[in-house]
Order: structure tokens, then sequence, then C-alpha cells
């Protein structure tokens, strides 16, 4: 399996995301009506401290917002095709784990002495998916 590239996906919807959640967090949600989105109380529980900013926020947010928030067949579009992405890239990812595991082992069997990470005195990256034999026996684990 080759090594592909899985595009920007959704990350296009960050910004927009981000202010409408800061607003269900301040107490408000967007509800649509026909083809225009208000803003409204959610119920009692309102940040009335944090309205303010984040009505700023929904503003100067809007394309961001009418981008999720305008079109639900496009909406529902974006989110089909990030499942077909990220099904694609777990594959690719379980695939290449499969490998690592597969070429480390025949690594280590072949040079038995050789005893270091395979990123040398460094070690393995905190944020790794996996780790190298030598520094999985280094590592310490509390349970």
């Amino acid at each position: 399996m080759e090594a592909v590239n899985f595009g920007p996906g959704l990350t296009g919807y960050r910004h927009g995301l981000d202010a409408i959640e800061a607003a269900y967090t301040a107490g408000l949600k967007l509800v649509r009506t026909g083809s225009e989105v208000d803003i409204q109380a959610a119920g009692a529980d309102i940040d009335r401290a944090a309205v303010g900013q984040v009505l700023e926020l929904l503003r100067g947010r809007r394309e961001s917002i009418i981008g999720i928030t305008a079109d639900p067949q496009r909406t529902r579009q974006a989110l089909a095709e990030a499942q077909l992405t990220l099904a694609a890239a777990n594959e690719w990812v379980l695939d290449q784990l499969d490998l690592w595991d597969r070429l480390e082992k025949i690594y280590r069997s072949m040079f038995p002495d050789d005893t270091m990470c395979v990123r040398g005195e460094e070690g393995c990256l905190p944020e790794a998916v996996v780790t190298c034999k030598a520094c999985g026996e280094r590592r310490v684990w509390y349970g």
C-alpha cells in the first residue's frame, strides 16, 4: 500500500466549528429559520459575561459558519467524504504498524548486538504511535 495524501479533510470547518461550539458553551444555540440562522438562548444557563465576545466571534466567522449551516446536503457530503478518508487513513496506519512491527523484529534478529533506539540517542518520540523495542525495554510503566 502506497502512502496516500489525505488532503485537508474537514480542516476547513475548524473556525466555524470553534465559533458554534463557543456559542453552545455560552448557553446559546444556532437555529435554522428558513435559509437564515438565528442565535437564541439554549436555556436559562447563559454565560452573560461571554455572550458579547461570542457574538463578536460569530460575526467574525460568519462565512465559516454559513459553510456549515447553509446547506445540509453539502455538510452531509463533507462528513461522508471524511468518513471514506478516515477509513482509508486507518487502513494505511494499520498497514504501517504491521510493517513496522515486522521490520523491527527482522532488524533486531539480524543485528542482535544493536540495542540502541532506531532514532539514536534521542530515543523514540514522546508522541510516537509506536516505539522501538530498545526504548520499550528501557521504559518503566506505572499503573
